[in-house]
């Protein structure tokens, strides 16, 4: 802002008269204040700085006062540093859990399962039944009856079975008595339930074609009509 230059200019007023006299434009000095401060430093507040109105009243003399004013406003807020940029990202919803081994979804499966009255077994029994099946398959396998390529497929299809029981067939009303023989994996069965029917299905009609062969043979042809292929082969 401008100082107000000799606005009251002293009693004889001659000062005002001659262009360029010492003081006859008043308070000069001051027109440009604080003009340093007008740039903040990053993230930092801006500092306005107000000119002094120097040399308002002249002297009686018509001698302008020359007091400079605003020179303090030198560089505003140069430490402003940018504001939270240490933040870190929120939780990224986190990871599912990780999938159940054979040995884990077979404790699953046996704790419903293991008392269906058929007789009914431990449910250590279950679970010891429940995980042979990858040794029948290896045993097949060195007995050639069983290639390698289907031992890798049968193993897959038998643990996605296996979990997808785990994980929706929780309640021992969901099993029956398997019929004899009993496949590997126990005494029990599990009943036709949309969520695991494909799973179940699939391990059935290939184990029946290129496996050891411990289907059941209810589920075999329940599978059958259903017309639910596993990878390997149908259930014909």
């Amino acid at each position: 802002m401008t100082g107000d230059a000799g606005s009251n200019v002293g009693d004889s007023g001659a000062a005002g008269e001659v262009e360029g006299g010492g003081g006859s434009t008043a308070g000069t000095g001051g027109s440009t204040a604080g003009s340093g401060g007008s740039t903040a430093g990053s993230g930092g507040h801006a500092v306005t700085v107000t000119g002094g109105s120097g040399g308002s009243t002249a002297g009686s003399g018509g001698h302008a006062g020359t007091a400079t004013g605003g020179s303090g406003g030198s560089t505003a807020g140069s430490g402003g540093s940018t504001a939270g940029s240490g933040g870190s990202s929120g939780g990224s919803g986190g990871s599912g859990g990780a999938l159940q081994t054979l040995g884990q979804a077979c404790t699953s499966v046996c704790g419903p399962a293991h008392n269906v009255p058929c007789p009914a077994t431990t449910e250590t029994v279950c679970a010891s039944s429940c995980n042979d099946y990858p040794v029948t398959v290896q045993s097949g396998v060195a007995a050639t009856f069983v290639t390698a390529a289907d031992a890798i497929v049968l193993n897959q299809e038998y643990l996605a079975m296996i979990r997808c029981l785990a994980t929706n067939f929780t309640t021992t009303p969901q099993y029956v008595c398997a019929a004899a023989p009993p496949p590997t994996y126990g005494l029990w069965s599990p009943k036709n339930e949309a969520s695991c029917e494909n799973a179940v299905c699939a391990w059935t009609c290939d184990d029946a074609s290129a496996g050891p062969g411990v289907f059941e043979q209810a589920i075999y042809d329940r599978c059958k009509a259903e017309n639910k292929p596993g990878s390997l082969f149908a259930c014909l």
